[in-house]
C-alpha cells in the first residue's frame, strides 16, 4: 500500500512539473491573459465546438443515409478502374526496384518507434520499407521497459529515436552513450519543434533538451519531416550547434498502401485524429461545415465521438476507395511557415483519392498546381468541393497525375535513399 500510495505521488508531482513547465510557455508565449484565454478554449470553447460539429454531421448523416445512395456510376467506373490497375503496377513496380538495393550497406538500424500517432505510422512505415530494402533493422517502441536488450542483442551502427522530453525521460540517455564509446553509434534524432514554434519562446523542457545536446547525451545528428530551411529559421538554438539535420519527409509506403477498386458510395472521407487542443476541430467546422451536413461521407478518427474512433491505419485505404473526395484542411501553421504539407496529402492520392486541401506555404516542391486541387477560403472550398463531386473526368486527371508523383518520389524508399547517402559518411567516421 505504502510504495502503491509513494508511486502516485511522484506521478502526481511529474504532472505538475510537467504542467507547470507549459504553462511557463504558454505565458512566454502568448502573455498571461493569452495564456488563460488559450486555456479556457482547450478546456471550454473547443469541446464544445468538437460536440457541435459532431452532432450535425451525426443528425444530417442519418437523414442521409435514407435517401438513395448515388452508387457506382458509368462515369466512376470508367475512370476508376484503369487508375486502380495503373496505381497498383506502380506501387509494384516501386517496391520490386527497391528489394534487397541496400543488403550491402552494412547498417545496422534500430528504430524508437512512437507508441501512438502520426509518428507511430511513420517510423512503422520507414521500419517496413528498411526491411525490404536488404537494411539489417530492429525496432521497439518507445517508453516500454526492456530496450536495453535491443541495443546488446542486434548490436546497431544507427539509432533512430526523437528528441522529445518525454521520450528523452523514459530513456537511460548514459547507456546508449556508453553504447557508442564502446562500439560506434551514430544517434540519429528526429527534431521536435521548440515549445513556443513559430514563436520565439522557450520552455523549460527546451533548455533542457539543449542542455542535453550539449552535453553529448542526445543527437550525433537530427532529422525532421520539416523542410531544410526550417531547421535554420524555427529552430535557430539547435541549429547554431552545429549539429547537422537532415529533411526527411514523410511519404507513403507502397507495400501496403495503394488505390482499390469499391464502389463510390460516400461524397467524401475525412480519417483524421481530432487533436492541437481542438485545432482540428476549429479546422474542420471553418472548411467543412456544409459538407459534413449536405454529402453522404465519413467522419473517422480518435477524439471525434462518431463511432469510428480508432481506425487502423491498415484500413485506411479501403475507406478512402469508397469516395470520390477527400478534403483535408490543412493547419494555419502549415499553411502560413515553410514547414511540411501534411502525410495525408501523399497518402490520399496515393489511396487512389482526390485530394482537396487548403493553400501550403511548400506544397509546389512535392505536387504540380494539376495534381493537387487548392482552396484558400471557406466558400471556395465548398465551391470547388461541389464542382469536382460532379465532374469525374477532371477529378481523375487530377489523381492519375498525382498518383504517379508519389510513387515516382514520394514513397519511403526515396527517403531511405536520402537516409543511406546522409548517414554512411557519418557511420564511417564512428568505427
Amino acid at each position: 500500500m505504502a510504495l502503491g500510495l509513494t508511486a502516485a505521488v511522484g506521478a502526481a508531482r511529474r504532472r505538475l512539473a510537467r504542467l507547470s513547465s507549459q504553462l511557463r510557455a504558454d505565458v512566454a508565449k502568448r502573455g498571461f491573459v493569452g495564456a488563460v484565454r488559450h486555456e479556457w478554449e482547450v478546456r471550454s470553447t473547443w469541446p464544445r465546438r468538437t460536440e457541435r460539429l459532431v452532432d450535425a454531421y451525426t443528425v444530417a448523416q442519418a437523414a442521409l443515409s435514407h435517401s438513395a445512395p448515388v452508387g457506382y456510376g458509368d462515369d466512376e467506373l470508367e475512370w476508376s478502374r484503369p487508375l486502380v490497375e495503373n496505381g497498383r503496377a506502380l506501387a509494384l513496380g516501386v517496391a520490386e526496384s527497391y528489394r534487397e538495393r541496400y543488403s550491402d550497406s552494412g547498417l545496422r538500424i534500430l528504430v524508437c518507434v512512437p507508441p501512438f500517432g502520426a509518428g507511430h505510422v511513420w517510423m512503422n512505415d520507414l521500419v517496413s520499407c528498411l526491411r525490404h530494402t536488404g537494411i539489417a533493422v530492429d525496432s521497439f517502441v518507445g517508453r516500454s521497459p526492456g530496450y536495453h536488450d535491443h541495443f546488446s542483442a542486434f548490436r546497431p551502427n544507427v539509432y533512430l529515436g526523437f528528441d522529445e522530453a518525454s521520450n528523452l525521460r523514459s530513456l537511460h540517455l548514459g547507456f546508449i552513450a556508453d553504447f557508442k564509446r564502446r562500439h560506434g553509434l551514430l544517434r540519429l534524432l528526429c527534431t521536435y519543434p521548440q515549445d513556443g514554434y513559430p514563436g520565439p519562446a522557450l520552455s523549460a523542457d527546451d533548455r533542457w533538451r539543449l542542455a542535453l545536446l550539449d552535453k553529448g547525451m542526445t543527437a550525433d545528428a537530427f532529422f525532421s519531416p520539416m523542410v531544410e530551411e526550417h531547421y535554420v529559421d524555427y529552430m535557430p538554438e539547435w541549429s547554431r550547434t552545429g549539429v547537422q539535420c537532415l529533411s526527411l519527409p514523410m511519404g507513403v509506403n507502397p507495400l501496403t498502401v495503394g488505390p482499390r477498386l469499391a464502389a463510390k458510395d460516400l461524397d467524401w472521407t475525412l480519417v483524421t485524429n481530432n487533436a492541437d487542443d481542438g485545432a482540428r476541430a476549429e479546422l474542420t467546422e471553418r472548411y467543412m461545415s456544409g459538407i459534413l451536413v449536405a454529402h453522404r461521407g465519413v467522419l473517422a478518427g480518435a477524439g471525434w465521438g462518431t463511432g469510428v474512433d480508432v481506425l487502423p491505419h491498415a484500413e485506411v485505404p479501403a475507406l478512402m476507395a469508397r469516395a470520390r473526395i477527400s478534403p483535408y484542411p490543412l493547419t494555419d501553421r502549415i499553411a502560413q511557415h515553410p514547414s511540411d504539407i501534411g502525410p495525408k496529402t501523399f497518402e490520399i492520392p496515393a489511396c487512389g483519392c482526390f485530394a482537396l486541401i487548403t493553400p501550403c506555404a511548400v506544397l509546389d516542391r512535392f505536387f504540380a498546381a494539376d495534381e493537387i486541387a487548392v482552396a484558400a477560403t471557406p466558400i471556395e472550398y465548398l465551391q470547388k468541393f461541389e464542382h469536382y463531386l460532379g465532374h469525374a473526368e477532371e477529378r481523375y486527371a487530377f489523381i492519375a497525375r498525382a498518383l504517379r508523383r508519389v510513387f515516382a518520389e514520394h514513397t519511403y524508399f526515396e527517403r531511405i535513399d536520402r537516409l543511406v547517402r546522409f548517414v554512411q559518411p557519418l557511420v564511417a567516421r564512428e568505427e
